[in-house]
């Protein structure tokens, strides 16, 4: 008895943190969380973004390649009157994988507000990839990486006009609003499928599923 009363207090204080946990996330919005359920979609000026274009549309579509277990990311821009000079999207952090460039220019690192990033709300700054002008319109960009979708941050800048998402310009990008964001990479880079089944074996433990062999006590007969 002692034993089960043991294990169910376990379960019930993981399963107390896993709601605080998720209570917190909650609590301090979307950003950084798992947006695999919005693999496509659209942020437009006027709109949902904040921009001085007098129009602006960023547009992405992200696929999972289950043969290479990794997933393509394309981003599409559209903008008037200028067309962007630079593209940054927010990264994670140095760690994360970008390949499948082509022969794109790419410069990694802190963005904030500079001479060349006019517009970037003060104070505010985030690790990520900047992209130089891509092609002819509508301006196309597009890489793979290991690291799955999440909602974050972006930045666009024209001849003399600048884009980026709401949030962006939120302390602490803490808003719970879908519109807000973009999708971009960096959440759990894909497990392969060793770490999975090592995972699905650490589970049954914890859990108690594996049945233990029954012990059989010997008996005597007496004639």
């Amino acid at each position: 008895m002692k034993k089960i009363y043991g294990k169910l207090m376990v379960y019930m204080c993981m399963f107390g943190l896993l709601v605080l946990f998720c209570l917190s996330r909650a609590e301090a919005g979307l950003y950084g969380l798992d947006a695999t359920g919005d693999l496509s979609g659209s942020r437009t000026y006027p709109g949902e973004l904040i921009s001085t274009f007098s129009s602006f549309t960023i547009s992405w579509s992200i696929q999972y390649n289950d043969v290479d277990n990794i997933w393509d990311y394309t981003y599409i821009l559209n903008g008037a009157p200028s067309a962007p000079s630079h593209f940054i999207l927010e990264l994670t952090g140095e760690q994360t994988d970008l390949t499948n460039l082509g022969d794109q220019t790419i410069e990694r690192g802190d963005w904030g507000r500079s001479p060349s990033n006019p517009g970037f709300p003060t104070g505010i700054t985030f690790y990520g990839v900047k992209f130089d002008e891509g092609g002819s319109s509508p301006y196309t960009y597009s890489f793979s990486s290991h690291y799955t979708p999440v909602w974050g941050n972006f930045y666009v800048k024209g001849a003399d006009v600048y884009a980026y998402n709401a949030a962006l310009g939120i302390a602490g990008f803490e808003s719970t609003e879908k519109d807000d964001f973009v999708v971009r990479p960096d959440g759990t880079i894909i497990p392969e499928p060793a770490s999975l089944s090592l995972l699905g074996l650490g589970l049954l433990g914890l859990l108690g599923i594996k049945k233990r062999p029954q012990r059989h006590k010997a008996t005597s007969h007496k004639s």
